[in-house]
């Protein structure tokens, strides 16, 4: 992955990283050296249309990797200055970074650097994932997970990491796979002062907490600060070519409608994957392209690549889904399509921001939170867990109940949305953002900090049946928005879509009813892979070390014929990402 690298050593030997970063060059990407000292080491590798700012100023030095939409340079270079002097005089140089972070638009790492102290802190929401290995001699920062791995002598693989994964296609909070291998968590800082290492983070979002905004109100705010942030993120890739990630359904909709709304050229663009699960995105595409009289470019992606896979698997350590690897060879024929100077603009967040999402039912203790978190969120059930693996669930239920404990809402039903945005968001969503980021830069309007602010901060019973989205879209372009959606056969604006969010809920109040239903559907879903994928599968299940000493083999060996999609494909990152390790 692109970005920086920082390494500090007590032994004073830096020459590793260097030789690793020239030995990780990818395609097209060129590695520099920024700062180096006698135990302290800072380089960049990245291509060149990736955004990254390196410069002096006054007696700083500084980086900001990312974009920031919503600020100039010289601005920008003001407050980090106004920073590192309260850094450096002791004063509350944390509360300046708040609210810094607070008032800015978004996806970035910022660095100051001056002798022997630095900070660096991220963006409200942590949308470029930055890694930390820490030892008793070393400490490495990342943005590029595999370089951490590659400075690991010994890397481990954390148990209770993997069983998250296995349950949730992830592990919580800051853990990774590997042992003592973290993620810096959204609003966080790390100081370097004095040889003294020190993370603190400044801010977490309580999604309880509401403003008394009026219902036409709150739309409006939203359509504003929807469109400004459109403006800002076309106008900062002004020179570049601005291409929309386009489906079927209502979030890359939106985006559509707002580009159109304030007259950008654009290229919309979908793609058909191998099991031709998104067949449907092309076909409404193609409806709304005729109201629309826009052309939305085509790509058909006929068969899963292993290399594709195996490649996807080394950038992102096992943090991103095998079955994504068809999107490594989509956006290979993007850039060979549309050329390096694409800006990749999504619709990921809408559906975290504008529908209803609180639980139906209230939840009265932590295990009911614990238990809806699981029937909504689970890949693989905790008994097959226990069945696969050999563990004692129970002690993963605890620390998964500890996690949630700490979570800032009082209400436990909003400790579900705090779970869905600093949990699925964070460690599955972003990363797989993060995954576009290694070929073009990419982002979203809807995780901008002020529709975040004023979407998380409005009444929820206006979210009710999509009234907010339906009456956001409406503002955009009706006719447009009135087109089905895929997966629905309807559009937003007919009384199907009320009526199927009201039985949705009332079937949310009673679990048992949904686990039934869940457990039929899976029954019916068993996934037949493609007879590469299944070789590839069976050779690392018979041979792979690792996975030998992780699973039951004999529990393994009954449940793998008999595997839905989800399921098979969560084991077929964790399969090849234990090949990886071995090689």
């Amino acid at each position: 992955m692109p970005g920086i690298t920082l390494l500090f050593t007590e032994d004073s030997n830096t020459s590793n990283i260097i030789l690793f970063r020239e030995e990780t060059k990818f395609k097209n990407y060129s590695a520099k050296v920024l700062l180096k000292k006698d135990n302290f080491l800072l380089t960049v590798n990245k291509y060149k249309e990736y955004p990254f700012i390196f410069k002096k100023y006054k007696d700083i030095f500084y980086f900001l990797e990312g974009k920031i939409y919503n600020r100039n340079e010289p601005e920008i270079e003001k407050f980090l200055y106004q920073i590192y002097c309260d850094f450096i005089e002791n004063k509350n140089y944390e509360e300046r970074i708040k609210n810094f972070i607070l008032t800015t638009d978004g996806e970035f790492l910022a660095g100051i650097f001056e002798k022997n102290n630095s900070l660096i802190f991220n963006d409200f929401l942590g949308r470029l994932p930055f890694y930390l290995f820490k030892d008793k001699n070393k400490f490495i920062l990342s943005r590029d997970i595999w370089i951490i791995r590659k400075f690991i002598n010994v890397p481990e693989i954390d148990i209770n990491s993997l069983i998250e994964y296995l349950l949730f296609m992830y592990p919580l909070g800051e853990k990774t796979l590997l042992k003592n291998v973290s993620r810096l968590l959204p609003a966080t800082c790390i100081e370097f002062k004095r040889n003294t290492l020190k993370i603190k983070k400044l801010f977490e979002w309580n999604f309880e907490e509401k403003e008394n905004i009026d219902f036409k109100s709150g739309v409006q705010n939203l359509y504003s600060s929807f469109l400004n942030a459109l403006e800002n993120r076309v106008q900062t890739f002004k020179d570049y070519k601005i291409v929309l990630s386009f489906s079927g359904g209502f979030d890359s909709r939106a985006v559509f409608m707002g580009l159109k709304k304030i007259n950008t050229e654009f290229h919309p663009v979908t793609f058909i994957d191998p099991d031709k699960k998104h067949q449907e995105d092309f076909i409404i595409s193609k409806e709304i392209n005729k109201i629309a009289e826009t052309e939305t470019k085509f790509f058909e992606i006929k068969e899963f690549n292993l290399k594709s896979m195996t490649e996807l698997i080394k950038i992102k350590q096992g943090l991103n889904y095998a079955e994504m690897g068809f999107i490594m060879d989509f956006s290979e024929m993007l850039k060979k399509e549309l050329g390096n100077n694409i800006f990749y603009i999504t619709g990921d967040g809408g559906d975290k921001l504008l529908p209803y999402l609180l639980p139906s039912k209230k939840l009265k203790s932590i295990d009911d939170l614990f238990q809806f978190i699981i029937t909504k969120n689970k890949i693989f059930e905790p008994f097959e867990i226990e069945r696969i693996t050999g563990t004692n669930f129970n002690k993963v239920k605890e620390k998964i109940k500890e996690k949630i404990s700490e979570y800032p809402e009082n209400n436990l039903n909003y400790r579900y949305i705090h779970f869905l945005i600093y949990e699925r968001c964070f460690k599955w969503l972003f990363e797989g953002e993060d995954r576009n980021r290694y070929f073009f830069w990419s982002g979203t309007p809807f995780y901008s900090i002020e529709f975040f602010k004023t979407a998380v901060k409005l009444k929820d019973n206006y979210k009710k049946y999509y009234r907010l989205y339906r009456e956001f879209f409406k503002l955009l372009d009706g006719e447009i928005a009135g087109i089905r959606r895929a997966g629905f056969d309807y559009g937003i604006f007919d009384r199907k879509i009320i009526i199927r969010e009201y039985l949705k809920y009332f079937v949310l109040k009673f679990p048992f009813i949904l686990n039934f239903l869940e457990t039929k559907h899976r029954r019916k879903s068993f996934y037949s892979p493609t007879q590469n994928l299944y070789n590839k599968f069976t050779e690392i299940f018979e041979e792979n070390d690792i996975v030998k000493e992780i699973f039951n083999k004999k529990a393994l060996e009954e449940m793998k014929e008999n595997l839905n999609r989800e399921k098979f494909f969560t084991l077929l990152t964790l399969f090849l990402y234990f090949d990886y390790l071995q090689w």
